[in-house]
């Protein structure tokens, strides 16, 4: 079985999680124009007669709560990516040199 070093998982991670980010996100947009469109608004349940809107605006409802949990996964790629690649240098303020 191949196992990828933890650079490598991490630059996988956020490389997978921006592709994700995009598709929902393409999804969400066409969803949204979709859900506008006279044939939806205009689509009236038969028993409960009630507008087909409010089905069909679960769809963009969900894909808008997708993109924030994509959103909110970053900080623990980027959480990952820090320890992957070893923190950050430090100043000099902080290794008690001048300035």
């Amino acid at each position: 079985m191949l196992k990828l070093s933890a650079k490598a998982q991490a630059i996988l991670g956020l490389i997978t999680n921006t592709v994700i980010l995009a598709l929902v996100a393409f999804l969400f947009k066409l969803s949204l124009e979709a859900v506008v469109k006279p044939s939806v608004v205009g689509q009236f349940s038969a028993a409960l007669g009630f507008s087909m809107f409010w089905p069909y605006v679960s769809i963009p409802i969900g894909l808008g709560v997708m993109i924030l949990f994509i959103i909110e996964h970053y900080g623990a790629l980027v959480k990952n990516c820090k320890t992957a690649f070893g923190s950050a240098p430090a100043s000099l303020e902080e290794k008690g040199g001048a300035v």
